[in-house]
């Protein structure tokens, strides 16, 4: 009985929350979700809800306006999708802020002729689709059940 207590009294001490603040304020979560918006935005040029990102210019059937193509071209960049990483200065910017129950990415939208906004919807960019949010969780929780059992062993 008293082992039951002891570990009852434990139990009480863990504050998952802080646990995943931890988790997501060091090491590599902190890079993790930011690099998963990275690789939709590369690889797919969609929003987190699956809908394709086009400029506000994009001509009809495509994602650019039609002056933008030999630009893109020009540059060895792909045409098809919408990546969002002209430079790179976009991507390094992202920096992922936990919250107490979630996160943001903060991002420096400036560009030298304007902002990413300017040409692009941001709304959805930064969310985690459903498919990476259950990527996350898959990660997430072995660390988190390890912190626990550390806690109540201690």
């Amino acid at each position: 009985m008293e082992a039951i207590e002891r570990l009852g009294q434990r139990l009480a001490t863990i504050d998952v929350y802080r646990m995943l603040d931890e988790m997501f304020n060091t090491g590599k979560y902190q890079k993790l979700v930011p690099d998963m918006v990275r690789e939709r935005l590369l690889e797919q040029g969609i929003y987190s809800t699956g809908k394709q990102i086009k400029t506000y210019n994009a001509t009809q059937g495509n994602v650019y306006s039609k002056f933008t193509f030999p630009f893109k071209e020009a540059k060895g960049q792909p045409t098809d999708r919408v990546t969002l990483r002209d430079t790179g200065a976009f991507y390094r910017s992202f920096n992922l802020m936990p919250k107490q129950t979630y996160a943001v990415i903060q991002y420096d939208e400036k560009k030298p002729d304007g902002l990413v906004s300017d040409n692009v919807n941001l709304d959805n960019v930064f969310n985690l689709s459903e498919g990476e949010m259950d990527e996350l969780r898959a990660q997430v929780l072995p660390d988190l059940i390890g912190m626990i059992k550390l806690k109540l062993s201690a």
